[in-house]
């Protein structure tokens, strides 16, 4: 039982960390709007396309872990009495610290988008001119790669938060591997 209350203590704290990580690194971004631009052509768009591909595959797995864990606690809709036992509040715990860090990378992918949209538009609102070279704001600089990074480790610490909960809840419920 210590090894169990262990693991939903310490999902907790994981949640916690993250989220003060995540919370200095939107005050990091939110203070780069001064940065040196960067010149805009197409070597930068192909950077930027590839970057935000990869934050649209992360994204699309978070998505995919929270539909599996909704699925799995649907499921256990025929067992309610397992759902809902006092003697499963560390699994019950662990699980939704790893939706709640799901959703959170989530967040951070929506906050990425956000940002490199807002760069591309000052690109254009800015740059009009025919004569002078595009220049747009460093969306490399280690500021916005800090909410990629966080929307990842959301997605590594959720998922591991979950599969803990899933398959502690698993053992705890005699669903093991039937031996004594």
């Amino acid at each position: 039982m210590w090894f169990r209350v262990t693991l939903a203590v310490g999902s907790v704290g994981v949640v916690g960390w993250r989220l003060f990580s995540l919370g200095w690194s939107l005050g990091a971004v939110a203070s780069t709007t001064s940065t040196e631009g960067i010149p805009y052509n197409e070597a930068v768009q192909k950077g930027v396309e590839l970057l935000v591909q990869q934050s649209d595959s992360w994204a699309r797995a978070t998505a995919f872990l929270i539909a599996v864990l909704a699925g799995l606690w649907i499921a256990k809709g025929d067992r309610p009495h397992l759902v809902l036992q006092w003697k499963l509040w560390p699994e019950i715990v662990m699980w939704f610290a790893g939706l709640f860090m799901l959703c959170a990378g989530l967040y951070c992918y929506n906050q990425y988008l956000d940002h490199i949209a807002n760069a591309l538009e000052a690109c254009g609102r800015t740059s009009a001119g025919a004569t002078t070279p595009k220049t747009i704001a460093n969306v490399f600089h280690t500021n916005y790669e800090a909410l990629r990074a966080e929307q990842f480790w959301f997605l590594v610490c959720g998922t591991s938060a979950s599969c803990l909960a899933v398959f502690s809840l698993k053992n705890q419920s005699g669903g093991g591997n039937g031996r004594a």
